[in-house]
């Protein structure tokens, strides 16, 4: 079986036209969370496509009408990194 058959159906078409899947069983979870609910909170290590995906997700929900504008937004917390300047906190 292969991943696409074992994780579900395609999520969108990338830029060049291929299909977009969820790679892993806990990728198929964060889909089906932003289906369900309004606000979701997601933790887990770098590179492991929480930010494509919802992405993705929402490039759906524009097209669809089901959203009518997004909020992006990123924590300003260290996380044992200096930030540097960030234009917002003056």
């Amino acid at each position: 079986m292969s991943k696409t058959q074992s994780f579900g159906q395609k999520i969108i078409n990338d830029a060049n036209g291929r299909p977009v899947y969820a790679k892993t069983h806990v990728q198929s979870e964060l889909i089906k969370a932003i289906d369900e609910h309004d606000i979701i909170f997601v933790n887990g290590p770098a590179g492991t496509g929480k930010t494509f995906l919802a992405v993705c997700k929402a490039v759906i929900g524009l097209d669809s009408g089901r959203y009518e504008r997004l909020v992006l937004t990123r924590p300003a917390v260290e996380a044992g990194e200096e930030l540097g300047f960030l234009p917002c906190s003056l």
